[in-house]
């Protein structure tokens, strides 16, 4: 018998991590910067569940916001865009 197809938008539950690139790394430089979803929000500007989508890699922010983002984290947005 195989294994029902994952939900569309959301990852197969047996793979570790499907999360995109671009989500690990401003998760990672989020958590560097010691900030909650939350807060990166509020320093940027943007809804809570908007960061949080790109958090978890269900949406990709534009380049203005991704700009706002690394600038918020006090990264290099070339190490957020891979």
């Amino acid at each position: 018998m195989s294994e029902a197809a994952a939900p569309r938008g959301r990852p197969p539950k047996d793979h570790t991590d499907t999360t995109p690139g671009w989500a690990r790394r401003l998760r990672a430089a989020r958590e560097a910067a010691g900030l909650t979803i939350g807060e990166l929000a509020d320093r940027v500007g943007l809804e809570r569940e908007a960061v949080a989508r790109y958090d978890a890699g269900e949406r990709t922010p534009n380049v203005l916001v991704g700009l706002a983002l690394a600038r918020a984290l006090g990264a290099d947005p070339r190490d957020l865009y891979g």
